[in-house]
């Protein structure tokens, strides 16, 4: 029983907060279907913008697709990703949630 993913990526956002726990920095980007090629180019290009004390505290999510033993329906949400996971996807477009 729980929620599963259909393993497809709809958009992805990273967060990034100062020592407070303050949200200074957010990226928040979806789209109606599975994210092509162009846009996660896209999305490495916002990425790459951070600097690396950024890249290394913030807290990533993928979009995608669900469904749940619960229920007949789908719905989207976000799942919370590590950054290394965030770094292969922007690689090859891969995911394993």
């Amino acid at each position: 029983m729980g929620i599963y993913s259909d393993g497809n990526v709809y958009g992805v956002c990273w967060n990034i907060y100062d020592i407070s726990e303050k949200l200074v920095k957010n990226f928040e980007k979806t789209y109606p279907k599975k994210m092509n090629l162009d846009q996660i180019q896209y999305i490495e290009t916002e990425y790459n913008k951070l600097n690396e004390i950024e890249r290394n505290s913030a807290k990533f999510g993928f979009h995608t697709c669900c469904s749940s033993t619960y229920d007949t329906g789908t719905f989207m949400s976000w799942f919370p990703v590590n950054k290394d996971s965030f770094d292969k996807f922007l690689l090859n477009g891969d995911i394993r949630i």
